[in-house]
């Protein structure tokens, strides 16, 4: 078993918000069992850097997020790429959200470095045969409030550290730091796709690349539109492959959004549809998809392509009207 201690390299980014918090938007607050908090959105501003650093953590400091902006028709948004060179253990092992605990017991999706602490799902680490003995845990915690003393010790339990030597990033999705993270997470619906839903050897993937724009932020009243919607209708996935006879162009149809169910539909439609109930919406879990995919095969050198951007759905998720073209004036000649 490979042992990569992800949770030290990961607290060195943490470090770097602890050194300058107010900087970076964020509040820490240390628990009584010593336990600690870095608030990114619930009650401090957090921003698109900090928001940027907390992908890289969710990625256990195995892949690097730059920001950008990317161009749809006349409508220009702040955009994220990330990439990795270990897009197996960096997406599936530590960004994924998996459970590490019932819902009624933490009700928070868990990313980032202390999962493989945790080894949950335990399936999928035996697969991966990665270990982390590191004496400290960094998580990422997408919730509206503040974890609770219980809830830290939960968490450093299931984790077998200390509560003192838990860090954990607080990313609210109604705030900057929450849709610069979710934005982050294109590679990672595309090779949680693959393993959970098409069950391919995810580990056969050598790297990726991953680039899809920033929503708007909604900090009150009903959400019109959710950041997955401008992933899975603006986002761009680029991985390499090394093929073994098998079909790549076949693959890469089956993992955009556009071979869903809900395509076309915005996730607000489709979640009222379902009655608010994501977890009813057809398909689901394997609803979160990138507009294009594009796959090399290194083996064979070649690239198989599928999906479009949709500008047109991007500006309907911004509640913009579709963009009228100029019509070209008739000009007619005489010899």
């Amino acid at each position: 078993m490979r042992t990569i201690n992800v949770n030290e390299i990961s607290l060195k980014i943490v470090d770097r918000l602890l050194e300058c918090p107010e900087e970076f938007g964020v509040a820490v607050t240390k628990l009584n069992n010593g336990g600690m908090i870095l608030d990114c959105g619930v009650n401090a501003p957090g921003g698109y850097e900090v928001g940027r650093l907390v992908i890289e953590v969710c990625l256990g400091g195995l892949g690097k997020a730059t920001l950008t902006m990317m161009q749809f028709e006349d409508v220009t948004l702040p955009a994220v790429t990330v990439t990795t060179d270990s897009p197996a253990i960096a997406t599936l092992g530590i960004q994924a959200g998996y459970p590490m605990f019932a819902k009624k017991e933490l009700g928070a999706t868990c990313s980032g470095p202390a999962r493989v602490l945790a080894r949950k799902p335990k399936e999928l680490f035996d697969v991966l045969n990665v270990h982390d003995d590191s004496k400290v845990g960094v998580i990422v915690l997408q919730m509206d409030e503040l974890p609770s003393t219980k809830m830290c010790e939960d968490i450093a339990a299931a984790c077998h550290v200390d509560p003192k030597s838990l860090f954990m990033l607080i990313t609210p999705l109604r705030s900057m730091t929450g849709v610069t993270q979710i934005a982050g997470r294109a590679i990672e619906d595309v090779t949680f796709t693959m393993w959970e839903i098409l069950h391919y050897d995810v580990r056969k993937i050598e790297q990726m690349i991953g680039t899809a724009p920033i929503a708007p932020v909604c900090k009150s009243g009903e959400m019109k539109t959710f950041p997955d919607d401008f992933l899975c209708y603006g986002g761009t996935v680029y991985m390499t492959i090394e093929s073994d006879g098998e079909d790549l162009g076949k693959l890469a149809t089956k993992l955009v959004f556009e071979s869903t169910q809900i395509y076309g539909k915005t996730f607000s439609q489709s979640l009222k549809r379902a009655e608010y109930d994501f977890k009813a919406i057809p398909g689901y879990p394997g609803i979160f998809r990138p507009a294009r995919i594009v796959i090399n095969d290194l083996k064979m050198g070649r690239i198989h392509q599928a999906g479009e951007i949709d500008p047109s759905m991007i500006r309907k998720c911004l509640g913009l009207s579709s963009l009228k073209r100029p019509s070209r004036p008739v000009v007619s000649s005489k010899l």
